[in-house]
Parts: C-alpha cells; structure tokens; sequence
C-alpha cells in the first residue's frame, strides 16, 4: 500500500485502514485496505481458509485463525508466526491492550478452556478454569490485569460471565449467572472501562445487556422479540452496534448505553452482521450480501446515510476490522 493524497498519506485521509477476509483469490485470505476500500493488498497466502483478523494495539500485526489455530502475521504478510500451536481448535483470539498478550479459547475433545500466549508465541497458559466445560471468548479489561469470559456447561445454554486476574493460582469470579440458567455469551468491555456489555437469553431470547465490572447493575438494553446476535462498542463508551436478527434477515441497529435511541441503521431484507465502528465514531463498517454477495460497507452511525460499498468484488468479502493506526 503506497501513495500519497496531495501532502496527505492515503491512510490519514481515508480514516485508517480496514482488514477483511476475501476468497476473491480462491481461498479466504485476509487482506489490508485503506478506509475508503482502495489499495487492497493481500496478507496471507497459504493455500487454506483463513478466519476472524484481528488488528494489533499498534497496527502493526494481525492475528487470525487457520487450520484450527491462532497466528500473528505483519500487515505486510511478512513475519508469519503460529503462536497458539495447541493441536487443538483454537479460536475467538483478543489482543491485550499493550499488544503483549493474546487470549483465545482452545477446544478439545468438545471442552474448550482460555488460554494466553505471548504475542511472539511463547509460553502458553491456561488461565481460565471453572470446572465447566465451556469456557470461551475472551475480553481484556482496560488495564490487562484480568479477562471477562464466558463459561457453562455449554456454549449454547447454561452459561455465565466471569472473570480472572491474569495472577499465578487466581481463582475466576463469577459476575453474571442468572437463575434459572441461561445462555450468555460475547462480554466486551467498554473502551473506557466502566461497563461490560454481553448478551443473554435471560428474559427469554437474546438480548444486548450491560452490567458494570464487578457484576453489579446488570440490565437488559434491548428487551426485544428478536435476537441479538453480535455487538460492539463506540469509541467513546457512549453508545452499542449489535445485530438484530429475525428468521429471513438480519439488520445492524445502534443503541445508547443508558438503554435508549434504538436505531436500525440498515433496515434491509438481507443479512447485515458484523459492525464496526470507525476509530473517531461517526462511521461504522459492517458486511452484507445485498448485492447477492457478501460485501463490506460503510455508512453514518447515526442514521445509516451515505452508505458506501468498500470492497466491489464478485467475491466474498467479509468480517471487516478498522484501525487509525497507518504503520
């Protein structure tokens, strides 16, 4: 990726730079744009799917699933490294707010466990461990002393979110089990540190709920007929994107933190899944098959205006991930 907008970098102007997976090649690669969907260029190569980028605090790297583990690679394509290396099914990874660290869960034999692993893949460690047999997705706090996940006897049912400090011989704590049991899953800290936002099916179908950090205050945002499916955070910890899907759709909504200004930015009889915000708040990417094809979009965050198809391939562009960051 090179080039320059008058005296401006094309990365600075466009408002950063966007990983996604593509087959447009053949298999699913990931692959590096700028913001505005210019100046693709492929990142991995290696002959077999590739899943879930993921970028570094820095830019600098991304992590990524293939062939069942978590590898580290630069956004040059250079540098590639395997740093879970379990034999196992190794998934869902998250960066540590210094970039040191990536958590992830690792499955085996149908039981799944959190695990942390140096960003040069050294000196993996189980850190999280219930006694479940389900503990999975992974989410640093603010200041990477500890992680919030999901653990149960499942994935799909009687789970709950807990937390551990990333200390020798912590015990995990756990912050939300409702009763009678129900499913819980996907605990994101805010960028700010003072929620956590999670869905659960406590009220009867998935919902977008948010608690505080302790487990205290927690309450159901969204209290709707549909599901929610996936959410993420504004970078200013002031308001939530999440997926609301019905049986033939699914469409991208925003929502305050405080529970009110539900949105559907998308309102489209198709499937629009995976948002995400841009650094500054104002956009948010998110894919779609509208045009018969999954594609990655852009649009306004606040009324889902000015929306702008990023990738343009007869392939299948999918699971965007922005950065300001143009290392």
């Amino acid at each position: 990726m090179s080039g320059t907008c008058g005296n401006i970098d094309p990365c600075t102007a466009t408002g950063g730079r966007i990983a996604f997976v593509s087959n447009r090649d053949g298999d699913r690669d990931v692959y590096v744009s700028y913001a505005d969907g210019s100046a693709p260029n492929l990142v991995t190569h290696n002959g077999v799917d590739d899943f879930e980028p993921l970028w570094s605090p820095t830019g600098s790297q991304l992590a990524f699933r293939s062939e069942g583990e978590v590898f580290v690679v630069g956004t040059d394509g250079n540098g590639l490294k395997n740093v879970s290396n379990t034999a196992d099914l190794d998934q869902h990874a998250a960066w540590s707010p210094d970039g040191s660290m990536i958590a992830f869960d690792s499955v085996h034999s149908g039981l799944s466990s959190v695990l942390v692993v140096t960003s040069a893949g050294a000196a993996v460690t189980t850190v999280a461990s219930t006694g479940q047999p389900s503990n999975d997705t992974p989410a640093w706090t603010l200041d990477g002393s500890k992680l919030v996940f999901v653990s149960g006897t499942s994935a799909a049912a009687d789970s709950g979110v807990w937390n551990v400090a990333l200390t020798p011989g912590a015990t995990p704590d756990s912050l939300f089990m409702a009763t009678p049991a129900d499913a819980d899953s996907s605990p994101r800290m805010s960028p700010d540190g003072s929620k956590i936002a999670f869905i659960s099916s406590h009220d009867g179908n998935p919902d977008i709920w948010i608690m505080n950090p302790n487990g205290s205050g927690a309450e159901d945002l969204t209290n709707s007929p549909d599901a929610e499916t996936e959410l993420a955070w504004s970078p200013d910890s002031k308001a939530i994107a999440f997926v609301r899907a019905s049986t033939d759709s699914s469409d991208v909504w925003v929502i305050h933190a405080d529970g009110t200004g539900a949105t559907n930015l998308t309102q489209s009889s198709r499937h629009n899944v995976h948002p995400r915000w841009s650094p500054d708040g104002r956009r948010l990417l998110f894919q779609t098959d509208r045009d018969g094809n999954n594609e990655i979009y852009v649009m306004s965050a606040t009324d889902g205006t000015n929306l702008t198809d990023l990738t343009k391939d007869p392939g299948e562009d999918e699971a965007g991930e922005w950065t300001a960051t143009c290392q």
